[in-house]
C-alpha cells in the first residue's frame, strides 16, 4: 500500500517537474523564434511582407506548435527560423510525450522473468531496462530515417530548397501541418499517402 502511495507521489513530482520544464522550453523557444523571425507570415497569404511579431505572438505560435494544433495563421518566413523550428519540434515531441505519459511504456513494460520462478534477479532487471532502452532508440532512429526520406523526396522531386524540405518533413510527421508548404505534384501526393501513414505511426512510438 505504501509502495503504491510512494509511486503516486513520485509520478506527481515528475509530472510537475516536466510541466515546469515544458513552460520554460516554451518561453525560451518563443524568445528565440522572435529573435530569428521578427515578422511572421500566414499560410495561404502570398506576400513577401510579414506582420510585425510580438512576444505574445511567439508564445502563442510556440504553444500551437508543440501541441501540434498548427492553425497556420502564423508561420515562419526566414530560413533560420524554419531550421530552428524543425529541431525545436523534434525535441518537443519528447517533452510533450513525457507530460502526456506517452513514454510511460518505457517504465511499465514487464521485466523478463527468464527462469520463471516469479522472482526478478538483478540481472533480469538490468536486461529489462536494456530492452526498454533498445526499443526507444530503435523508435527514434526509425523516425529520423523516415524524416530523412521525406527530406530527400521534397528536395529532389518537389524541388524545394534543403531548408524547406527539412521544415516540411518535420512539420508534417509531427502532425503540426501549418499549411504553408505541402506536396504540389501528383507524385508528391502518392508519396505522401504512404510516407505520412508510416511516419506518423512511427512518431507515436517515440
Amino acid at each position: 500500500m505504501n509502495n503504491n502511495k510512494d509511486q503516486t507521489l513520485r509520478r506527481m513530482k515528475i509530472s510537475a517537474i516536466v510541466l515546469v520544464v515544458i513552460w520554460i522550453y516554451i518561453f525560451i523557444g518563443a524568445a528565440i523564434f522572435l529573435a530569428l523571425d521578427p515578422e511572421y507570415g500566414s499560410a495561404g497569404v502570398c506576400s513577401n511582407n510579414g506582420t510585425q511579431s510580438t512576444y505574445l505572438d511567439s508564445v502563442y505560435f510556440t504553444v500551437i506548435t508543440i501541441t501540434t494544433v498548427g492553425y497556420g495563421n502564423i508561420v515562419p518566413l526566414e530560413d533560420s527560423s524554419k531550421l530552428f523550428l524543425s529541431f525545436y519540434i523534434l525535441l518537443s515531441l519528447v517533452l510533450v510525450g513525457l507530460l502526456l505519459d506517452v513514454t510511460d511504456f518505457l517504465f511499465e513494460l514487464p521485466d523478463v522473468d527468464a527462469d520463471g520462478d516469479g522472482v526478478l534477479t538483478e540481472e533480469e532487471e538490468r536486461e529489462g531496462k536494456k530492452e526498454r532502452t533498445r526499443r526507444l532508440l530503435w523508435a527514434m532512429v526509425s523516425f529520423l530515417i523516415i524524416v530523412l526520406v521525406g527530406i530527400l523526396f521534397f528536395l529532389l522531386v518537389e524541388g524545394l530548397s534543403l531548408v524547406d524540405s527539412i521544415y516540411l518533413s518535420v512539420v508534417t510527421l509531427s502532425t503540426v501541418g501549418y499549411g504553408d508548404f505541402y506536396p504540389s505534384t501528383q507524385t508528391g501526393k502518392y508519396f505522401a499517402v504512404f510516407w505520412i501513414s508510416i511516419g506518423v505511426s512511427e512518431m507515436f512510438r517515440i
